[in-house]
């Protein structure tokens, strides 16, 4: 009895199938191949330790700036200290904090610079994409959003039971880019001290890649908004 044919090829059409988001699964790669080449490791991204240090050099002095999931304003005095005079806005569903909206319909205006840090990955996946243009619709045209989620490489996302969507280094600007934003800049979050970070950065550098484990807690993505708006058929592809 002849052996069966092991070096067999089985070709995967992919043409017809979507992703968990619901983006169409051949567009959903070419838009993160991009970023692949962009960065291959996540060892290519540089490190920062205050993310407002990195918005800086793009955004000298915004108007008005939207905090979503804004949880107890955490960051209000780092903005207030950094850009006198802008007028902080924050959202939240969680009405025990005080806020100034707790929903995208109560919005009522539009701001320079909208911060989304550590909220996509509590979402289902199927909701990533509108988040994301909420908070786009929610930016002037021309401007700015900086959107943050845990570091896969770390144990920043697993340990967290609430956290449904798991996106990389590279998920996360390829979505942004997918809803219409330039990726202007990404890097690794680091929230340890300069100690801590000597430590890791200088005397265990080679380990952390070897073992292909970071110590830095998140993933900072800066976008813009094209200053002509658009009307975006991705959002629910």
């Amino acid at each position: 009895m002849a052996g069966k044919d092991t070096n067999t090829t089985v070709n995967v059409d992919r043409s017809c199938e979507t992703t968990s988001i619901g983006v169409p699964w051949l567009q959903y790669a070419h838009y993160r191949n991009g970023f692949k080449k962009r960065w291959p490791t996540i060892w290519h991204l540089p490190i920062v330790t205050n993310p407002f240090a990195m918005l800086a050099n793009y955004i000298k002095q915004p108007e008005a700036v939207l905090d979503v999931g804004a949880t107890d304003r955490v960051w209000e005095p780092a903005i207030r200290n950094l850009w006198p005079g802008a007028c902080y806005r924050s959202l939240d569903l969680d009405r025990t904090n005080r806020h100034d909206y707790y929903s995208f319909d109560a919005v009522d205006t539009r701001f320079d610079l909208v911060l989304c840090f550590e909220v996509l990955e509590h979402l289902p996946p199927r909701e990533l994409l509108e988040m994301i243009h909420r908070c786009i619709a929610a930016c002037k045209p021309g401007h700015f959003l900086a959107f943050s989620v845990p570091n896969l490489l770390t144990d920043s996302y697993w340990m967290d039971f609430t956290h449904q969507t798991a996106l990389s280094f590279w998920d996360l600007p390829t979505l942004m880019n997918y809803c219409g934003l330039e990726i202007v800049e990404a890097a690794r979050w680091c929230t340890g001290s300069a100690r801590k970070q000597f430590i890791h950065r200088h005397l265990f550098g080679l380990l952390h890649r070897a073992l292909n484990k970071d110590y830095c807690q998140s993933i900072l993505v800066l976008g813009k908004k094209p200053c002509v708006e658009q009307t975006h058929s991705n959002a629910k592809s």
